[in-house]
Parts: C-alpha cells; structure tokens; sequence
C-alpha cells in the first residue's frame, strides 16, 4: 500500500489498504486497523470520496467498542477520521464533537503522530471560528509534541498547516520560507513529485506571487 501510494497509484493503494483493514480486523490487530483506516481515509478523500470514508470511519468507530458500548482507546484514530471528513464538509458541530471524543482517546494510546493531530484538528476548528490566536497556539502545541516524539511526518504537517494558515492570513514570506524549508521548487510540480499535502499550499503560493 505505501509503496502504492509512493508511486501515486491510488486505485491501488486504496485496494492494498482495505486488504490490510480486513486482514487486520481478521487478526484483531486493531492497532493496524486503526493505522491502515487512517491512511484509507486520507486517500479516499484526496480520491473525492468522502462518504466512503465516512462509512469507513463510522464502520470502524463501532468496531473499537468494549462490551458496554464505550468507546476503546483506538477509536480515536477512526474518530480523528471523522473530524477531518466533516471539516471538509463545513460540518463544525460534527467536527466539535467528534474532536471532544477523539483527543482524550488519543492520548489514552500514547502515540505521539495522533496526538499532534488532535492539536491540528483544534487549530483548524479554531481557524474556521476565526480565534486565530488559538489556532495559531494549538499548531504551536502541535509542533512542540511532533518535535517532543521525534516523528518527522507529523512534524512536516504541522509545517504545512501553519503555511496554510500563513497563507490564508497573507503572510507569503512565511509560507516562502516554508517551502524553501521543505526544498519544493516548480520543477517538483512537473515531474509531479510533491506530496499531495503540500501540493495544494505551494500551487496557490505560485499563483499568489504571479507565477506560472
């Protein structure tokens, strides 16, 4: 599945990774499950297909329960999922509450990359109200924990969500730095070697300063 997704063959990758969910849940390794359906999910909605991901999310969500109906640790990731689908959607009472269930969840699980998105998804939540003295202190949270773990791909989101953000706001040196930083230049556009998230920041960056 990542050497798929490397490749940026998705139809692929989306396959291989429903492989791993369901041999995952045949082994009850939930926490590949939880792993595998966020990397799903980040996928499906890159590919437009949010309501899957959303069935996939809710599908997992009901999974991780104990016998009572509460939620196990590791729903947080599958939750975590739904926040960024309904963020998509402008759905902020879903995202609200899907992110007050996912934050103590992940912190429950330790791990360090899910943590630093909880505090991401607070700052977009935060964004979107237009606190953005909050947002910009939960990215600032975010990337004290990314650095604290060590976890170079939660660190290199939380830089590009603070482009994005950095972008909205106007503020296009910070947003040059950060993509003089990460080495993009237009010819990674050509040979189409960006990774899709930080794709989208550095195209409206060049179209900002008037670059074809």
């Amino acid at each position: 599945a990542d050497t798929f997704w490397l490749m940026k063959k998705n139809k692929q990758a989306i396959q291989a990774w429903y492989d791993v969910v369901h041999l995952g849940r045949q082994q009850k390794h939930w926490v590949i499950v939880g792993g595998a359906g966020r990397d799903l999910t980040n996928l499906l909605l890159i590919q437009g297909r949010r309501n899957e991901g959303l069935a996939l999310c809710e599908d997992l969500c009901r999974l991780l329960t104990d016998n009572q109906g509460h939620y196990l640790p590791l729903a947080g990731i599958p939750l975590l999922g739904l926040v960024m689908l309904h963020y998509e959607a402008n759905e902020m009472q879903r995202v609200e509450h899907c992110l007050e269930l996912a934050i103590p969840l992940c912190h429950q699980v330790g791990h360090g990359y899910f943590m630093v998105m909880g505090q991401l998804e607070q700052a977009r939540l935060a964004y979107v109200r237009g606190d953005i003295q909050a947002a910009f202190r939960s990215l600032a949270n975010a990337n004290k924990q990314a650095v604290q773990f060590g976890n170079k791909e939660a660190i290199n989101l939380v830089a590009g969500a603070t482009a994005e953000f950095h972008l909205r706001e106007g503020n296009l040196t910070a947003v040059a730095r950060w993509a003089k930083d990460m080495g993009l230049t237009t010819s990674d556009i050509v040979q189409d070697t960006i990774p899709n998230k930080a794709y989208f920041n550095y195209i409206r960056l060049l179209l900002v300063q008037g670059k074809p």
